[in-house]
C-alpha cells in the first residue's frame, strides 16, 4: 500500500495527479487500487472528490468536519451510481464538534443503501487532540486499515 499525503491546495487537482502517480510509481491503474482519506477539514473536500470526480475502492473520513446540511445536499445531487463501488468508513469522536454531520452522513448513506462503516469512539476530536492526546483515533487505525485492505482485495 502506498500512502500519499497531499497539501490542501493540491487536493483539487486530484484527477490529474492520480494518473501521474500511477505512471511514475508503477501503480496498477483503476479505482479498485485507490483509496482516499480526509482528516478534519479535508473531509468535506474528500467527500466532494469521491462523490463527484473520482472513483475509489474506499473512502476514510476521520474526525471529519462535516457540516450537517452540506453533505446531504452533496449526496442527493450526485449521479445515481456514483457511490456504487465506493464504500465509506466514517470514524468520529462522540464529543466532537461535528458529530451531527458525521451521523447525518451515516444515516444518508444507510438510507441510500450504500456500503459503509460508521464508528464512534469516546473522545473529543478537533483541536483537543493536541492537548489531551488522540488515543480515540489511534484505537481505530487497525480497523480502518483492514477496511481499506479488504476493499483492495475483493
Amino acid at each position: 500500500m502506498l500512502v500519499v499525503f497531499l497539501p490542501e491546495n493540491v487536493a483539487g487537482k486530484i484527477n490529474t495527479l492520480i494518473p501521474e502517480f500511477e505512471a511514475k510509481l508503477r501503480i496498477r491503474p483503476g479505482y479498485r487500487f485507490r483509496s482516499i482519506a480526509g482528516f478534519q477539514h479535508a473531509a468535506q473536500e474528500v467527500c466532494d472528490i469521491a462523490i463527484n470526480r473520482e472513483r475509489f475502492s474506499s473512502v476514510l473520513l476521520i474526525d471529519g468536519y462535516l457540516e450537517k446540511d452540506s453533505i446531504s445536499g452533496l449526496l442527493h445531487e450526485m449521479k445515481p451510481d456514483a457511490l456504487e463501488h465506493t464504500p465509506f468508513f466514517i470514524y468520529a469522536p462522540d464529543k466532537g464538534r461535528y458529530c451531527e454531520g458525521n451521523g447525518n452522513l451515516h444515516m444518508t448513506l444507510r438510507d441510500m443503501d450504500n456500503k459503509h462503516e460508521y464508528r464512534v469512539a469516546e473522545g473529543s476530536g478537533g483541536l483537543v487532540w493536541m492537548i489531551g492526546g488522540f488515543d480515540w483515533m489511534i484505537g481505530g487505525f487497525e480497523e480502518m486499515l483492514k477496511f481499506v485492505a479488504d476493499n483492495f482485495h475483493k
